[in-house]
Parts: structure tokens; C-alpha cells; sequence
């Protein structure tokens, strides 16, 4: 079974995209990540709660947060920067069959913003 992280998952759009993975009966356990702010409601998934989806209260911009969620879900971050060229975060969760990870790219804009691909 597959592990899926679900950020903003008691938003309108989070809670929505995790009740179709339910409703379609996939085989994957889902951990719900939000920070519960004005959009977030936990009200959106509390009949999912249980084995299959279990919710996580954290800010996606709190490094540590994420990372508690990511290992107390046995999964893993790999971090690999290179000056001038950016920082790149591998997220894997574990998974039954072959090993299946997300990969996000953070680089630094001409104007020093950080932007995400």
C-alpha cells in the first residue's frame, strides 16, 4: 500500500482530492498535512479519519513539521543543493511494490524570491 502526503488536505480542494482517493477505493493510506488556517476545517475530513487517512496538524513552511511527518510516516527526505543551481527535496513514503517518490525543486530568482517546480 502505497503512502500519499496530502497537503492542504482540509482545505476545499485538499479534502475533496483525499475523499475521491476513498471514494475510488485506491489502495493507499493518505496522511492529511494542514495548518488549519481561514480555508482549513477539520470538519471536511473528520468521517474519513482512521486506518486509511490520518491528519496531521502542520504549517508546509515549518521544515520541522514536515520532516516529524514525513519520518513518523517512515518515510525519508534526501536534500541535494548545488551553488548556483538550486536545492532539490526528495520526499519518498513507503510503498508495497516498487518505490514511488515526489521531488521538488527550490530555486533562487533573479530578485532572490525562492520559487518552487
Amino acid at each position: 500500500m502505497r503512502t500519499l502526503l496530502v497537503t492542504g488536505a482540509a482545505g476545499f480542494i485538499g479534502s475533496n482530492f483525499v475523499r475521491m482517493l476513498v471514494n475510488r477505493r485506491e489502495k493507499v493510506k493518505l496522511v492529511a498535512f494542514d495548518k488549519l488556517t481561514y480555508a482549513g476545517n477539520i470538519a471536511n475530513l473528520q468521517d474519513l479519519l482512521g486506518d486509511q487517512v490520518v491528519f496531521v496538524k502542520g504549517d508546509i513552511c515549518d521544515p520541522a513539521a514536515v520532516t516529524k511527518a514525513i519520518e513518523d510516516h517512515h518515510g525519508t527526505i534526501t536534500v541535494k543543493s548545488k551553488v548556483g543551481e538550486g536545492t532539490t527535496f526528495t520526499i519518498t513514503l513507503p510503498v508495497s511494490g516498487p518505490p514511488v517518490s515526489v521531488t521538488g525543486a527550490r530555486a533562487m530568482g533573479s530578485s532572490g524570491t525562492s520559487s518552487y517546480a
